[in-house]
């Protein structure tokens, strides 16, 4: 059996890397599949167009994509150096356990220190204990944060509420 490896992805990944972020899609909006042509050709500008909005680091088995990283740049953080935010990780479920998930973790941290970021941040589901776990165990800290999000359908309430101390 192969094992299995991490690297950051490139142009010649994304048919592997497209496969494993349908999968992510599949598993947290099992309700919402997209599409995959039109999909592939949004990662294809994302990661890899003339002005990239991220990174991804591939995990694979043998050329089997088997789990996904995927961080942007945070600017400005310390010194006006950008840092990494974790935006999604993900494994297949037949895959978890097997440390895939930590070896992903390290591609990530490892790309950090060796390109000058400050920091890598992410988040996770308060209910994901598991997560919460691994990444305890590891050495990662848990900040006394709050994550806000406006989504895209409550973009004009939102905007009508931010205009309306004008």
């Amino acid at each position: 059996m192969p094992k299995v490896a991490v690297r950051l992805a490139t142009d010649a990944d994304l048919a592997p890397l497209t496969a494993i972020m349908l999968a992510m899609e599949r598993h947290y909006e099992p309700d919402g599949i997209p599409d995959p042509a039109p999909a592939r050709r949004r990662i294809a500008q994302a990661l890899f167009g003339p002005a990239p909005l991220a990174l991804a680091f591939l995990a694979v088995d043998g050329e089997a994509p088997v789990g996904v990283a995927v961080v942007s740049w945070l600017f400005p953080t310390k010194s006006f150096r950008p840092g990494l935010f974790l935006k999604d990780m993900f494994v297949l479920e037949a895959r978890r356990g097997q440390g895939i998930g930590r070896k992903l973790l390290a591609a990530v941290v490892r790309h950090a220190r060796d390109n000058g970021h400050p920091r890598v941040d992410w988040t996770t589901d308060r209910g994901n204990a598991a997560a919460a776990g691994l990444y305890r165990g590891l050495g990662a800290v848990l900040e006394d944060k709050l994550f806000f999000r406006v989504r895209e359908g409550a973009y004009s309430a939102f905007l009508r509420q931010a205009e309306a101390a004008d």
